[in-house]
């Protein structure tokens, strides 16, 4: 991916090199080779090298160590596996991936996956009931679990799914699937494959990752009519009432903001 600036130039981009808690160290300066890959519906991808001098031949010839200092990067031994970077221009916050490829050790090869997907792919789920048996036999038990409940966590499967990630929060839900009930037994699985895979497939929505807010927003993928509420697979008018009244992604939508 690339960015153009007013004057049809390509953008560079800022690489600023962070804690997990999203402090920041510094700014990287001897980048190259940075390529962007923003995908839909799965993790962000970014790649760059980073040299350890800001100067290859004054480095190369100095001859003190304070000499090589100065022309070094000041953050080489910061860039280390599992710290953050942050590009501000896409506002995304990755996980990196950091490996030296040069016997002397003058720049480092580093990729990242997008902060929100690595951190929900790193907690697992264990034992959770979703409207099953088990479920309705919990001593805590009052109302059938829907997909989202601001006002009811426990019955809330969002909430429940997220009920160890404190720090994420729940932006953006579609209206038209907030009140759906579903089935689910899920043990020993993560909380991004969860949500992705087995819950994006059964109710037809797409999850969108905020790693900046640590927040989730979610898309219907179905088309609703706005009329009668009928929510499938149709594009021109509604099969149930035959209004043209419809609602589908991409499209201007009535959403729940949290």
């Amino acid at each position: 991916m690339m960015m153009f600036d007013e004057d049809g130039q390509v953008q560079q981009y800022s690489v600023i090199l962070s804690k997990r808690s999203h402090e920041h160290l510094g700014q990287l300066r001897n980048i190259s080779s940075l390529v962007s890959k923003i995908n839909l519906n799965s993790a962000n991808e970014i790649s760059f090298i980073v040299y350890k001098y800001t100067d290859k031949e004054r480095y190369l010839n100095a001859e003190t160590n304070d000499e090589k200092l100065r022309y070094s990067e000041p953050l080489w031994d910061e860039i280390t596996d599992f710290k953050y970077v942050f590009i501000p221009e896409l506002r995304e916050y990755y996980e990196i991936a950091v490996e030296c490829n040069d016997e002397e050790s003058l720049y480092k090869s580093v990729t990242g996956t997008s902060a929100c997907e690595c951190e929900l792919a790193q907690s697992k789920i264990y034992g959770l009931e979703i409207n099953s048996e088990t479920d309705i036999a919990r001593t805590d038990y009052t109302t059938p679990t829907v997909f989202y409940d601001k006002l009811n966590p426990k019955s809330s499967l969002l909430h429940r799914a997220l009920s160890k990630l404190p720090q994420y929060s729940i932006e953006y839900v579609d209206t038209s699937f907030m009140k759906l009930q579903r089935t689910f037994s899920v043990d020993d699985e993560d909380v991004y494959s969860f949500l992705t895979d087995t819950v994006a497939k059964e109710i037809g929505c797409l999850f969108i990752f905020d790693s900046v807010k640590r927040s989730i927003s979610v898309y219907d993928l179905k088309t609703v009519c706005l009329d009668c509420g009928h929510r499938g697979e149709f594009s021109d008018e509604c099969p149930k009432c035959k209004s043209k009244n419809l609602k589908f992604f991409g499209k201007d939508t009535t959403v729940y903001v949290d």
